[in-house]
């Protein structure tokens, strides 16, 4: 089977993002990393009470370094995505594999080297053990027909086809995590401004009683 694809820019970033979430290779980096981190800014925090040090850790590593990524990982695949990355390209699927053909490269790939597939509503992804991905844009497929027959060829070589279920939780998490951060920022200002209200000792009190 061959689909001729031109990848625009929404749709290397959704790329990324399923590559977070699906990819073993990058799943277990993010996780070592996110232990690596808690780690360390809980151990920049001790000397303080525990409560601080446990509040400190997780503004950190479940707030602002999840934000701080995720921007760089939008600007890294959206903003400013290689212009190779954005050329016509020539997918052939057949027993051999899954070649690749663009102006500046031509490769194939095994079928033994995919780990896993994912489907969703607009897209076909397939995985391989090194974490490369291929996207297949399901708006350059004719008709149902051709449909069918790519995901049976799909199926028919990778073991673990995946239909992607989208999760309200996890696409609200990062509006959720800039609304908490956005929280503990005003909160921190308004405590930093607010004046301290004077307190008279016994003295000034009797004086204010008597008139004087």
């Amino acid at each position: 089977m061959e689909i001729n694809i031109k990848l625009e820019r929404k749709d290397t970033w959704e790329l990324s993002k399923k590559a977070r979430v699906y990819s073993q290779r990058i799943r277990t980096s993010r996780f070592w990393l996110y232990v690596i981190l808690i780690c360390v800014f809980f151990l920049l925090s001790l000397g303080h009470t525990l409560l601080y040090s446990v509040t400190n850790t997780f503004i950190w590593s479940a707030l602002i370094f999840p934000i701080l990524e995720q921007t760089l990982y939008f600007f890294r695949d959206k903003v400013f995505v290689n212009a190779q990355y954005l050329e016509e390209r020539t997918l052939i699927l057949n027993e051999d594999g899954v070649e690749l053909i663009s102006p500046s490269k031509k490769q194939i790939i095994a079928w033994d080297l995919y780990i896993e597939a994912v489907e969703d509503e607009e897209y076909f992804f397939l995985f391989d053990k090194e974490g490369k991905v291929i996207s297949i844009p399901k708006r350059f497929i004719d008709d149902k027909e051709k449909m069918d027959s790519l995901r049976k060829i799909i199926t028919a070589y990778i073991q673990t086809p995946i239909s992607h279920e989208p999760s309200p939780i996890k696409e609200f998490m990062p509006k959720l995590r800039i609304l908490i951060l956005i929280l503990i920022l005003v909160l921190t200002v308004i405590e930093h401004n607010t004046e301290p209200k004077p307190k008279n000792d016994m003295n000034e009190l009797f004086k204010v009683i008597l008139g004087n």
